[in-house]
């Protein structure tokens, strides 16, 4: 990571802990018929997300992000233990690291997949990885989608609003 990202994290860290930063996302305009039920659970802070990525600086400056927009978040560096972590923290949502040492991406989804209480959990796969061959072993793993790093905070919401409500209509 470089210098000024480091910089930017500890800025969000500080101004997130003296509250100086608005934790309300501006409000988008929408057309008839458009779905937020996930914008609005995430504004409520109902929405639990685990990142589970070997990366600390990528996984921190995530959680930042999303702590800002009232998730709850659990960070786990390793897959090793992301069964009883998720059994444990019960999310809505895990952001998965493909390439880690030790337990991949991709026998964490699977994983999380066969443990029935946990089938539901919807699963991005969130890495450097760009070939359309690493998408399908992905979503062969029980990914419900696919983001390649670095990613846009946009891209994070939006995508978090489809998994959760589906495509938006209108």
């Amino acid at each position: 990571m470089s210098f000024a990202s480091d910089v930017a994290t500890d800025y969000l860290a500080r101004e997130t802990l003296s509250g100086a930063l608005q934790t309300e996302p501006q409000e988008p305009r929408r057309s008839a018929g458009h779905h937020t039920r996930g914008r609005d659970k995430v504004r409520r802070g109902l929405l639990r997300v685990l990142i589970v990525d070997d990366d600390a600086d990528s996984a921190d400056t995530m959680a930042a992000y999303l702590a800002l927009h009232r998730c709850e978040v659990m960070v786990v560096y390793d897959a090793v233990d992301i069964i009883s972590r998720a059994i444990e923290f019960k999310p809505d949502l895990v952001f998965l690291d493909l390439v880690m040492p030790a337990l991949d991406g991709y026998q964490a989804a699977r994983q999380l997949r066969a443990i029935p209480t946990l089938s539901g959990i919807k699963i991005v796969a969130l890495t450097g990885l760009t070939r359309p061959a690493d998408q399908k072993k992905a979503r062969d793993a029980g990914c419900d989608d696919y983001l390649i790093k670095p990613t846009e905070p946009a891209e994070i919401y939006r995508l978090i609003d489809g998994l959760l409500n589906g495509p938006a209509q209108g």
